[in-house]
């Protein structure tokens, strides 16, 4: 039974969910980035994804990573600081933008 999200652009909510690849190469188009054929921009899915999955908001997502990068920044971590705050702000873009859904499969599909 995996965890699962969605996110579907505020500006057409009527259009439903877009394709996650769409959503990467927004986040690139607007950070200035080339698009990479197999990852994800910063690991966005990976970090962002899960916690959406998760059920977490992106205000509850943004102040975690928010002390997360504090206390790296205590304990000199300052590439961790750099990825988090990045982060951040891939996250603040996200929350802009779309509104998030999450929801859990339940069963096989055929």
């Amino acid at each position: 039974m995996p965890n699962c999200f969605t996110l579907t652009r505020k500006s057409e909510p009527e259009k439903g969910p877009v394709k996650l690849n769409v959503i990467d190469e927004d986040i690139c188009r607007f950070f200035g980035k080339p698009v990479h054929l197999k990852h994800w921009y910063m690991g966005w899915f990976d970090m962002i994804g899960f916690d959406l999955a998760m059920g977490q908001t992106f205000p509850h997502i943004i102040d975690k990573y928010a002390k997360r990068s504090y206390y790296c920044y205590l304990y000199g971590d300052m590439e961790s600081v750099e990825y988090l705050d990045h982060m951040i702000e891939i996250a603040k873009y996200l929350d802009a933008v779309f509104i998030p859904d999450n929801f859990v499969e339940i069963g096989r599909k055929r």
